[in-house]
């Protein structure tokens, strides 16, 4: 499955199962996050098509981070590197003791 996942490395528009919806139009894009590849779909609607009432859809699994980027830009399809996984690599150079108060730090500011 980690294959599958990482062999979306750039944005794909795919069709739909003709099930999901009954509009011939409709079409999906991948969400790809930055080295790691696919963690969702989206819909694929312009601005314009969505003014006209097109139901937009989006689904994965996002950082609540990421949701809030993905919220403030609806175009957005490529996701930057996981800010959490860089955070923890550079504690893993800190003290034990330096790396506890850091956590509480971020967590209280809501970093991630």
């Amino acid at each position: 499955m980690t294959l599958h996942i990482r062999s979306y490395q750039v944005p794909k528009v795919i069709s739909v199962h003709p099930e999901f919806s009954k509009d011939s139009d409709e079409k999906a894009i991948t969400i790809i996050r930055t080295g790691y590849g696919l963690v969702g779909l989206k819909d694929n609607w312009t601005p314009e098509e969505l003014k006209k009432g097109k139901i937009p859809f989006r689904t994965g699994r996002f950082f609540r981070y990421e949701t809030k980027m993905l919220d403030k830009d609806p175009a957005l399809t490529v996701l930057p590197l996981n800010r959490i996984e860089k955070f923890n690599r550079m504690l893993k150079l800190l003290p034990k003791f330096i790396r506890r108060r850091i956590v509480k730090i971020a967590e209280k500011q809501k970093w991630f």
